[in-house]
């Protein structure tokens, strides 16, 4: 869903959500459509982010902002012993809050100089080609200016142990299903979801063809919605645009009551709207399902970081599901399995 973010994301710009959205609208529950990754080290390129590997960090890399006129490598001092290698959430709140102090000017740098010659020969070597290549800026000699950009969905299309979606023949698999990752995600995790999740999820399949070969698949050819709202069946690009600007406004790195409410309003009156195509209906529900359950979690956690609501609250130790019921979004709190039964996690 990348897509939904152009300007503000690292994937693909090609994922724009409409599959996901096509589902959605037919009454596919979504889980965890909150939970949003942004990677702390990316750089705008051409209409999306380059991303700059953790790697750098990890080999020396350490970000700064000008303070008073001077590099302030704040990490390594608010964030104790882990400093720069701190998880990607923790990092990207604290470019959130130095980036909104008065005494410091933004942007954020990461600063690579230090790290040896033999980790640029040896690991890094694509990172130093294509800030060579994409920004004209040698990192070994110059700090590269760097925002927080949209990365990784945790959420997704809500699956069981077997990855079954909640309609017959709907399978999800890797970062279009909600199933392994929870409110944040370790580097690497996506791998498990991508392969474990498809061996799993082929096994499946093929075990219920014979028992769903002739049952109806819950599907409808032309959805839920009303036929009368499809008179001109077109594409409206000024919309599409402002519900990306909902998006970048009210679901970025930090989330508000008043915004979020504020755009869940606008949205609601948006797909009321007359003449719209189908993918662009749907696209707005399922922004909407986005909006609503960010709204609904009134807790910061994981990558889920409310300014209004800035603690974890153990009310709010749950999964979050959305639906379209016909008529309306609706989101609800799921309990977390135990370890025996820990689908649909």
């Amino acid at each position: 869903m990348s897509g939904l973010f152009p300007g503000h994301a690292t994937g693909t710009l090609k994922n724009d959500g409409s599959a996901a959205a096509a589902v959605f609208s037919q009454g596919v529950e979504f889980g965890n459509l909150e939970f949003i990754q942004y990677h702390p080290t990316t750089v705008p390129v051409s209409g999306k982010n380059l991303l700059i590997s953790e790697a750098a960090r990890s080999e020396g890399g350490r970000l700064y902002i000008e303070r008073n006129g001077v590099p302030w490598y704040f990490l390594e001092e608010l964030c104790g012993p882990e400093g720069n290698l701190v998880s990607r959430d923790l990092a990207v709140r604290k470019m959130y809050e130095v980036c909104s102090r008065p005494d410091c000017r933004p942007p954020v740098y990461l600063d690579m100089r230090e790290i040896p010659e033999v980790a640029w020969q040896k690991r890094l070597e694509g990172i130093k080609e294509e800030c060579g290549k994409f920004l004209n800026i040698n990192p070994e000699k110059t700090p590269v200016p760097i925002e927080p950009a949209v990365h990784y969905f945790m959420g997704g299309i809500l699956v069981d142990e077997r990855h079954r979606a909640n309609k017959n023949f709907l399978y999800a698999v890797g970062e279009c299903a909600c199933q392994y990752h929870g409110a944040n995600r370790l580097g690497g995790n996506s791998m498990l979801g991508a392969l474990y999740g498809g061996k799993v999820a082929a096994r499946t399949a093929v075990e219920e063809l014979e028992k769903y070969r002739a049952a109806a698949c819950g599907f409808q050819e032309k959805g839920n919605i009303p036929e009368k709202n499809f008179e001109t069946q077109r594409e409206d690009g000024a919309l599409r645009r402002r519900t990306e600007e909902i998006l970048s406004g009210c679901m970025g790195t930090v989330r508000e009551e008043t915004e979020l409410q504020k755009a869940v309003r606008e949205l609601e009156k948006m797909w009321k709207r007359e003449h719209l195509a189908p993918e662009e209906r749907n696209r707005i529900l399922l922004v909407s399902a986005m909006v609503m359950s960010a709204l609904e979690r009134r807790e910061s956690r994981g990558a889920h970081i409310r300014s209004d609501y800035p603690d974890a609250r153990p009310e709010f130790q749950k999964s979050t599901a959305a639906y379209f019921d016909g008529k309306q979004v609706r989101i609800r709190f799921r309990d977390i399995p135990a370890d025996k039964e820990a689908g649909n996690v």
